[in-house]
């Protein structure tokens, strides 16, 4: 069933799509390119998916409050939102299910690549890709009590919450593109592409190369939401800081 024929389905995507969106905001008139991402490859007419091209900059005091909770908790913090299958388990090619944020993932292109979701049936997700360092525990939210339960983080910051976003956004980082998914009559939302050659590094993965970060949220009634989005049926998914 296509998702425009759910009720509902659209008010609630655009609702997610203010996850990424209300942290950040243009710093000019948004710019669309002729040329798509060479990253889509044949997955940009995919219908469930749309790219966003804007170039982003942070809110002042919200970047100074990160600022200061990245000083806190060291440069690199790991090991916060938990993917939990059948809620809110988010995998690459399926890998790593279960894990935490921000797990560093090797993806040399060209590949194709799979994002898959483990959620509840009929839940529409909505993927995020940004060009932001992963970071766990970047803007906390409350945690929730979705069933099954996904344990509260071992990051101090975040020691009492199971939710957060888990990219950090700095003044020069962008949510580069999203999809928009329903998770089949057996909990699963997946999207399948084909990527290119990237031509990030003369090593793939090497140190020092440009990495990715990627979360989802689904669109659940357990979710509670959080800042700056605010209250709504919104949970997150584990991070990922992928290299290609």
């Amino acid at each position: 069933m296509e998702p425009a024929s759910r009720p509902g389905i659209a008010a609630a995507i655009v609702a997610a799509r203010g996850f990424c969106q209300s942290a950040v905001q243009p710093r000019g008139p948004r710019v669309i390119p002729r040329r798509r991402p060479p990253i889509l490859g044949g997955g940009a007419d995919h219908p469930l998916a749309s790219f966003l091209v804007s170039t982003m900059t942070v809110v002042r005091n919200l970047s100074i409050a990160l600022g200061l909770t990245l000083l806190l908790t060291g440069a690199r913090a790991n090991a916060q939102v938990t993917g939990v299958p059948g809620i809110n388990d988010y995998t690459l090619n399926g890998s790593t299910s279960g894990s935490t944020s921000c797990t560093s993932l090797c993806l040399p292109a060209p590949l194709t690549l799979t994002m898959q979701v483990s959620t509840t049936p009929g839940t529409p997700v909505v993927v995020f890709w940004t060009d932001c360092p992963c970071r766990g525990c970047s803007i906390p939210w409350p945690p929730n009590a979705c069933v099954p339960s996904i344990p509260f983080g071992s990051i101090p910051a975040c020691s009492l919450t199971n939710q957060s976003i888990d990219f950090f956004p700095i003044p020069t980082c962008s949510v580069l593109f999203q999809f928009t998914l329903i998770a089949n009559t057996a909990g699963i939302a997946s999207l399948t592409l084909t990527v290119p050659p990237l031509n990030l590094g003369t090593v793939p993965c090497a140190p020092g190369n440009p990495t990715l970060s990627t979360q989802a949220v689904a669109i659940d009634p357990c979710g509670v939401g959080g800042f700056p989005v605010g209250p709504g049926p919104f949970v997150l998914t584990q991070a990922y800081d992928v290299a290609f």
